[in-house]
């Protein structure tokens, strides 16, 4: 995940592993104010998945630590869409913006673009 312009740009795995992370803790139908409440529980269950999962670990770690460090704002806009992906069931649209209601943008993308350090020789991601 990354901040973007009044945003949070999330990759397609991250959604995954917040959408399932957050199935127990929305079982009972709760919204968004519930899983926020929750965060730390909802951390725990991303942790959980990295330690069940090799290929997961990699997003589910990075996934933690920014939800764990992220402003509150942002962090009602990333609970938000994660309650819809819960409701959705099955399913992430990518590159279909999601505004939440405090007017936050989040972006599922397939993967972040490059970060290029003025040597496009020297081409990293933000998670390399």
């Amino acid at each position: 995940m990354r901040y973007e312009n009044n945003g949070v740009e999330i990759q397609y795995r991250e959604c995954q592993i917040l959408r399932d992370a957050a199935k127990e803790l929305l079982a009972n139908g709760e919204n968004a104010d519930s899983l926020v409440n929750q965060r730390d529980r909802w951390i725990q269950a991303i942790r959980d998945t990295a330690e069940k999962s090799e290929a997961k670990r990699k997003f589910a770690l990075p996934a933690a630590q920014f939800l764990s460090g992220m402003r509150e704002e942002y962090l009602d806009a990333v609970a938000e869409y994660t309650v819809s992906l819960v409701k959705k069931g099955k399913g992430i649209d990518i590159m279909v913006p999601f505004f939440a209601s405090n007017n936050r943008l989040v972006l599922p993308v397939n993967t972040h673009a490059p970060v290029w350090d003025g040597d496009r020789e020297a081409q990293t991601t933000e998670r390399d």
